[in-house]
């Protein structure tokens, strides 16, 4: 039979472990996010550098989901176009 106190120990485990998990996406998702920002300026051609300096990530979802954005206009098909054939 489980008494009061061990549900109550047992919803605080399972919060604790929630929190964990939750912790861990998001350290996943940070890391992932600032791999692929890397890549892509590494692969941006530069000519005065605005490109490069354009591509930036946001975090959304309280850090549970990124997008990395391209601030210069002309950049967002050659970005793609690298980012796709730099296999």
């Amino acid at each position: 039979m489980i008494t009061k106190r061990g549900d109550i120990t047992f919803e605080k485990a399972i919060e604790r472990f929630e929190q964990q998990i939750i912790d861990e996406v998001k350290r996943i998702v940070a890391e992932t996010t600032e791999i692929i920002v890397s890549e892509a300026k590494a692969l941006a051609p530069v000519d005065e550098g605005n490109l490069r300096r354009s591509i930036e990530p946001e975090y959304d979802n309280d850090g549970l989901s990124a997008m990395i954005t391209v601030g210069a206009e002309y950049g967002i098909k050659r970005m793609s176009s690298l980012l796709v054939t730099a296999g």
